[in-house]
């Protein structure tokens, strides 16, 4: 009675442990099939049709096995152990894809987003400081050159100054009436030309101020698109780095984790090492347990399928006996009243024509 119930016990166990690893194993898997098939129905029925073959494969290999090699030839066994085998390997396969991506640095968006954010911040206080500087020497650059254009205004105005008081006193300079005298043109010939030349010096010394701001600006902007530059490099090299090996991207458990191997067994392994390892070893035995789960079951109670089995198949074929001499019994039935239906009618016919040949002799 105990070694029933323990049995019993056994069975029910490893076939709640078989259906919740298949559940488990169906879940992974539809989740990565439906990521590379649309639309979803079709990936779910896809996955319903081979996680349900793959169980029915197992449980149908080991009761034929169980039975006898002759209902069990070796080209079904073969295409049989080929199906399950690429089944368990296309489970394997989804498992390790889908926790390997849940496992693979979850931080890592957030550190590179940390970085891009710093990278931005200290780009916007390099182009502010720059602004600043550019603001200052442009501000010191305007008052210089105000100055210098104040300094040689004031100059070139003494002079000309100069030269127009000269000119008006040679006015009252009158000789024989006329006061546009040699030295009178000659003031007025020699103001003209200061005049000239300070128009000509202060316009380039305009053309200098503009050409020394035109200088500044293009430093400046030289120096604002290499800030700009160098953070875009930066940003660039952000997005392609992996971050396999730095600790703020992958979990805190397994960096923890493989820095105690480390220290207790002095060997080092990476996070992302660690990961297909344990996406390995935990798709593994998902498949090996399901396997497990469902083939012992089967080879447990092979004995009770095969005896209901043989009882199955021997009913159906005495029914099939039964319905087969029944169809022949009805078969020569209808050939019997079919032969007696001919014999009257042939008789009938007889007494008719004997009928019609007395009716002409009278």
């Amino acid at each position: 009675m105990l070694s029933s119930y323990f049995f019993k016990g056994s069975w029910v166990v490893q076939l709640i442990v078989g259906t919740g690893l298949f559940l488990c194993s169906f879940f992974l898997e539809y989740q990565v099939i439906l990521s590379f098939l649309t639309p979803p129905l079709l990936a779910l029925f896809l996955t319903i049709t081979l996680e349900l073959g793959k169980v029915s494969a197992i449980v149908w290999h080991y009761y034929l096995k169980r039975i006898s090699s002759n209902e069990y030839p070796l080209a079904v066994r073969i295409t049989s152990a080929l199906f399950r085998m690429g089944l368990m390997l296309l489970s394997l396969l989804c498992s390790q894809l889908y926790l390997s991506y849940h496992l693979d640095r979850p931080n890592l968006e957030k550190v590179k987003n940390s970085e891009l954010a710093m990278v931005r911040q200290n780009l916007k206080q390099r182009l502010d400081r720059l602004k600043t500087e550019f603001a200052q020497d442009k501000n010191l650059m305007v008052d210089r050159q105000e100055k210098e254009i104040s300094t040689e205004a004031q100059q070139w105005d003494r002079r000309i100054k100069k030269l127009e008081s000269l000119l008006l006193l040679e006015m009252d300079n009158v000789v024989n009436g006329v006061f546009k005298g040699p030295r009178y043109k000659e003031l007025e010939k020699r103001l003209a030309k200061e005049k000239n030349t300070r128009q000509r010096v202060m316009g380039k010394l305009h053309k200098r101020h503009m050409e020394e701001l035109a200088k500044l600006n293009t430093f400046f902007a030289s120096r604002f698109q290499k800030a700009v530059e160098e953070a875009r490099q930066q940003e660039l090299k952000i997005e392609n780095k992996d971050y396999a090996a730095d600790e703020r991207a992958n979990d805190r458990r397994i960096v923890a984790f493989l820095k105690v191997v480390e220290e207790v067994f002095n060997y080092s392994l990476l996070p992302l090492q660690f990961v297909f390892l344990f996406s390995l070893l935990l798709s593994s035995l998902m498949e090996a347990g399901i396997v497990l789960a469902f083939s012992t079951i089967t080879v447990a109670l092979a004995p009770v399928f095969k005896v209901h089995h043989q009882e199955a198949v021997e009913k159906e074929a005495l029914l099939a006996r039964i319905i087969g001499e029944a169809k022949r019994d009805n078969v020569r039935h209808v050939a019997a009243i079919k032969k007696i239906y001919n014999a009257g009618k042939q008789a009938v016919q007889k007494a008719e024509v004997h009928f019609n040949e007395q009716c002409k002799d009278e």
